[in-house]
C-alpha cells in the first residue's frame, strides 16, 4: 500500500500544492482555494478507487455490456459537469471578485447553477467513495496483494 497508493498520493499532494501556489501567484484570488481543494479531494478519491481496484485484483479491462453502459452513463454525466465547472462556473466566480464587486452575484443571480453543480459533484464524490469502499473490501479479502487470482 505504501509503495503504490502512498507514492501516488504523495505526488498528487505535491501537484495540488503547486497548483494552489501557482493559482495564488498568478491569479491571486484566495477565495477560490477551497473550491480547488474540494475538486482535488474528489479526484484523489477517484485515484484511490482505481488504484485499490488494481491492487485488489479486479479486472480493469472489463468489456462487458454492463461495464460499457455504466462507463457511458458516468462519462455522460462527468464531461458536461467538467465543462460547466470549468467554462461556465469559473468565470462567474472569478469576474465579480476580480472587479471588486460583490462576490454574492453568483448566489443571488444564478442559485440554480450552484445547486445543480453541487448536486452533480456530490454525486461524483458519493460514486467514488462507494467504489473505493468496494475496492477496499476486495483488497482486504485478498490473501496477499501480489498473489495471482
Amino acid at each position: 500500500m505504501r509503495a503504490t497508493l502512498g507514492a501516488g498520493l504523495r505526488r498528487y499532494a505535491i501537484a495540488v500544492l503547486l497548483m494552489i501556489a501557482a493559482w495564488l501567484l498568478l491569479i491571486g484570488l484566495p477565495q477560490i482555494v477551497p473550491w480547488l481543494l474540494v475538486a482535488a479531494l474528489i479526484l484523489a478519491a477517484l485515484m484511490c478507487y482505481v488504484m485499490l481496484g488494481a491492487l485488489a485484483g479486479l479486472n480493469l479491462e472489463d468489456r462487458s455490456t454492463r461495464y460499457i453502459v455504466r462507463a457511458a452513463i458516468y462519462f455522460g454525466v462527468l464531461i458536461p459537469l467538467l465543462y460547466m465547472s470549468g467554462v461556465e462556473l469559473i468565470p462567474l466566480i472569478v469576474l465579480p471578485i476580480a472587479h471588486k464587486s460583490t462576490a454574492r452575484l453568483l448566489v443571488t443571480e444564478y442559485p440554480w447553477i450552484l445547486a445543480a453543480l453541487a448536486a452533480a459533484w456530490s454525486g461524483v464524490l458519493v460514486f467514488a467513495l462507494t467504489r473505493l469502499r468496494r475496492n477496499w473490501r476486495a483488497f482486504q479479502r485478498r490473501p496477499h496483494p501480489f498473489v495471482q487470482r
